[in-house]
């Protein structure tokens, strides 16, 4: 599967699971809620670390950025 994960994508991600894991580390929820949570945080760390989403690839969606972008938005800064 192609990668559609930026940076910026992925820290995101990263840190929605530390949150989602600390919620679960300091609250008293229901162990149902708990392990939806739970698994919740390992799809987004796991996606994060694969740098592709089923989700993204499904609507045509990508974060990443490619070098012909990066090219593309250099030369049009550089002619203003």
């Amino acid at each position: 599967m192609r990668n559609n994960i930026g940076i910026k994508d992925k820290v995101i991600r990263i840190v929605l699971a530390l949150i989602l894991l600390l919620f679960i580390y300091n609250t008293k929820i229901s162990s149902t809620l708990a392990i939806v949570f739970f698994l919740l945080a390992m799809v987004l760390v796991a996606t994060s670390i694969n740098g592709s989403c089923p989700v993204y690839k499904a609507f045509g969606i990508t974060t990443k950025r490619n070098l012909n972008q990066k090219a593309k938005i250099y030369e049009k800064n550089k002619l203003h």
